[in-house]
């Protein structure tokens, strides 16, 4: 027997193999807590595939924002209430280039924010200053449109228009900026078979119309500036 070896006695071998036992079920234990967290893991994995953020700013290689997604986003130089809830798109001065939201941000018109009437589903674009150029929206009353604009956003200059409760439908063309009247062209159509062109003056001023009902023959009421009253010039059989 070596000189630093103890005789092995009855309760050494009991704590030896006490301790052997031990062993196994620690060993054991942390198997099953691996197995465990692994199992936890990949089920959190699982769930990760959804992102839940309140927003997301992408930035160029020069750290400027340039497209963002938030709810409501947070676009430089307007409220929460004047962004809108979507995604946008900015120049590389911060400026708003397009946007995509439920509502759609507050419009910029040659240079200033102004509210938007009536908040709608859609998408806008505009110029490299941020300057509204045009747009498609489905308001809350119903209505539908895609519009453009003249430079700066001063004036809608074209839009497709479809009233609430498919009341009626068609072209609208404005002025130009500097002209009084707004709708210089239209092209709509109704409830009830009618259809109706009409030709308008800078002023304002009616110049002809074209409309039938549907039923009886059409009219083309051309306007007298002599006798200010409209004519059919249609000819009657």
């Amino acid at each position: 027997m070596p000189v630093n070896e103890a005789p092995e006695t009855p309760a050494l071998e009991t704590l030896r193999r006490e301790f052997i036992r031990y062993r196994r079920r620690s060993l054991a234990i942390q198997c099953l807590g691996a197995t465990l967290l692994l199992g936890a893991w990949t089920a959190q994995q699982r769930q990760d595939q959804v992102i839940r953020v309140r927003g997301i700013i992408v930035e160029d290689s020069l750290g400027r924002p340039r497209i963002m997604i938030g709810a409501p986003l947070n676009l430089p130089g307007r409220t929460a209430a004047q962004s809108g809830d979507g995604i946008a798109v900015l120049s590389p001065t911060g400026a708003l280039q397009t946007a995509l939201g439920a509502p759609t941000p507050a419009p910029m018109v040659n240079g200033a924010l102004v509210n938007r009437l009536g908040g709608s589903a859609g998408f806008v674009i505009a110029d490299p200053e941020g300057n509204e150029r045009g747009g498609m929206g489905a308001f809350p009353d119903g209505r539908a449109n895609v519009c453009l604009d003249y430079a700066k956003g001063v004036k809608e200059a074209a839009c497709l228009v479809a009233f609430a409760n498919d009341q009626m439908a068609g072209l609208v063309v404005n002025g130009l900026p500097g002209e009084k009247a707004f709708d210089r062209v239209t092209a709509l159509v109704g409830k009830g078979g009618w259809a109706q062109m009409k030709i308008a003056a800078p002023t304002g001023q009616e110049s002809a119309i074209l409309r039938s009902t549907g039923t009886d023959r059409a009219q083309l009421m051309v306007y007298d500036s002599t006798t200010k009253t409209y004519k059919d010039v249609l000819p009657r059989e």
